[in-house]
């Protein structure tokens, strides 16, 4: 799971596809096949708006592009069915009333500075995630193995997993790349830090080779690599030689730049320039993430946020179809529950976020929040106003709507635009910060867990409490039940308790759009929503 970067996301971070929403210009799963035969070598050159803010997925959840081209994972999952695939472990049985998990290795895969991939390199990745998990650097990563309890080498290429109780979301987690595993070296020759600056080594058909901080990331494919993922659309090394994210902030040069053959594919499209990209022949994929959507977040630390009545009045007190039509595109759509539809353990409660201002100030009203002269309400000398920072330009105008529609009912909500590296040291976890945004990716019920267990969840990183034990005892019994049925209940009561008591407020669901080139083809998009790299090619010439 990925969480497509706070702001990054929302054209970014993040987790499945929407298969009830379909797709335009390739489905999931699917996507620029391209006419012609696949041309061997060449570059391909991506535009993003602006890079991670670390290269090791296993400590960030932020749009991992350039991590998920180096590293590959135990088990992979199918786009369209969501069945779990063999991959890097060829087979695996589940013991224990789901509390241990043996995999059987394929043998044969190496990392890219020539380690060899078996059992022992299988538990220091994981064993490195749990130590990240306990220093605040892998919330997500560490969220997979919650109650791990070691694992044991039974042979070179054979290794289990054990758990303290049973592990219902390890199968479909050991799919996602978070829990991708990493070479011993980098583990034991490099910082956290360094890691994140610097990148990993994995086993993966890309190995970095070069970055120029803040503007350019190349990536160079293995001619080695010979255990593609089951997805993968032809066998061996990817075709192009050379892999390169570029970063282009602004969304006009990137548009112009795929436009004339200078990038190869980009993202983060403006909804203006669509029509524009299809009409001159461009390929559109586009997918909505399967996760938690993009959502307010409250600090629980500070009165007006922890005021109940104050979140219940931003969950109504929010036009998400204006939000979609005015800021957004044709593909995206409103949150219509805690978890998207790409999520099996999805619930619907568009009813209870439907749009109501009246009843926003009659909650308001009722908690004896006042409108002053200028309309922003007051209670016991204290102000209605809440700070909200954002990076991204193409989040100023979802910004600026939703200070328009909370003013309507006396809510104060001031704006800023800030650097990347402000707004991640304005966040979590620390507690300055009094409302945030973003979504989380995964195709999962235990994504619940990620996002709302106070161990786990980074926007309740450094608050020190637990808001709605209610909700924790939930999700700790969701991620130990192996029966499908009762799991699923348990998710649906715990999103019922978080919109009931307005924990957070849903806004939009996270679709990603992007674009190619009319000389590229291949690309195509992955669950829950990254695209996959490993068959792009560029025509000749």
């Amino acid at each position: 799971m990925t969480r497509g970067g706070r702001a990054l996301l929302a054209a970014s971070v993040a987790a499945a596809l929407l298969v009830a929403a379909g797709c335009a210009g390739g489905g999931p799963g699917n996507g620029g096949a391209g006419t012609g035969q696949p041309r061997q070598g060449g570059t391909f050159t991506v535009g993003i708006p602006q890079f991670t803010i670390c290269y090791d997925a296993s400590q960030t959840p932020f749009v991992p592009y350039v991590h998920n081209a180096v590293v590959d994972t135990l088990l992979e999952q199918d786009p369209k069915t969501k069945q779990i695939l063999p991959w890097l472990a060829e087979r695996h049985e589940i013991e224990n009333n789901g509390a241990r998990y043996v995999l059987h290795l394929k043998k044969g895969v190496t990392f890219s500075n020539g380690e060899p991939f078996d059992a022992a390199a299988v538990k220091a990745s994981f064993e490195d995630a749990v130590a990240l998990g306990k220093l605040g650097k892998s919330p997500q990563a560490s969220a997979y193995l919650t109650g791990y309890a070691g694992s044991d080498v039974l042979d070179p290429h054979t290794i289990a997993i054990n758990f303290r109780t049973p592990k219902a979301g390890f199968e479909q987690a050991l799919t996602e790349r978070a829990l991708g595993i990493i070479a011993p070296a980098t583990i034991k020759t490099r910082t956290p830090e360094q890691r994140c600056a610097e990148g990993v080594v994995g086993t993966g058909p890309y190995v970095i080779d070069k970055i120029v901080p803040d503007q350019e990331v190349t990536l160079r494919a293995r001619a080695d690599y010979a255990w593609q993922s089951p997805n993968q659309r032809h066998p061996g090394r990817p075709y192009v030689d050379k892999l390169v994210f570029r970063r282009v902030p602004e969304s006009a040069v990137r548009v112009g730049s795929v436009l004339s053959g200078q990038l190869d594919a980009i993202t983060s499209i403006p909804a203006l320039d669509l029509d524009q990209l299809t009409s001159a022949g461009n390929e559109i994929l586009w997918t909505s993430a399967a996760g938690s959507v993009y959502s307010f977040f409250f600090n629980y630390t500070k009165p007006v946020t922890a005021d109940p009545s104050v979140r219940a009045a931003f969950l109504h007190g929010i036009n998400r179809q204006e939000l979609v039509d005015t800021a957004y595109t044709s593909y995206d759509r409103p949150a219509t529950g805690v978890l998207s539809p790409g999520v099996p353990q999805y619930l619907d409660q568009s009813a209870k976020l439907r749009y109501d201002p009246d009843a926003s100030r009659r909650i308001l009203d009722v908690a004896g929040w006042v409108p002053g002269p200028d309309g922003i309400r007051v209670k016991d000398d204290r102000r209605l106003s809440v700070r909200f920072k954002y990076s991204d330009e193409e989040d100023k105008t979802p910004a600026e709507l939703f200070q328009q529609q909370l003013r309507k009912i006396g809510i104060e909500f001031l704006v800023e635009q800030v650097t990347r590296a402000q707004l991640t040291e304005w966040e979590a976890p620390n507690t300055g910060w009094d409302i945030i945004a973003a979504p989380l990716t995964r195709p999962d019920a235990d994504i619940l867990l990620s996002r709302y267990h106070p161990e786990f969840s980074w926007w309740l990183g450094g608050q020190n409490l637990d808001p709605y034990p209610e909700v924790t005892a939930l999700l700790e019994q969701e991620a130990a039940q192996l029966d499908p049925a009762r799991r699923a209940q348990l998710a649906a009561t715990a999103q019922e308790l978080i919109v009931d008591n307005a924990y957070a407020v849903p806004v939009r669901q996270v679709t990603t759009i992007w674009a190619l080139a009319r000389r590229a083809h291949g690309l195509w998009l992955t669950l829950p929503y990254p695209p996959s790299f490993t068959d792009v090619w560029v025509d000749g010439g």
